[in-house]
């Protein structure tokens, strides 16, 4: 578990671009997902699922 201060989120704004750069540098595999700030959690992202998703834009 990581400590607040210390947590990477995403915001639900961003797009997927700008999200590959988040998660390749934070090495985390969860990120919760927020709605403007971080008291509003809307769910949480899997950086494995993210991945899989890029790999089939790619092909």
């Amino acid at each position: 578990m990581v400590a607040r201060a210390q947590m990477v989120t995403v915001d639900s704004s961003q797009t997927l671009d700008e999200l590959l750069p988040v998660i390749i540098e934070s090495a985390h595999s969860r990120f919760p997902v927020t709605g403007g700030d971080r008291d509003t959690v809307l769910g949480i992202l899997l950086a494995k699922d993210l991945f899989a998703i890029f790999v089939k834009m790619a092909t």
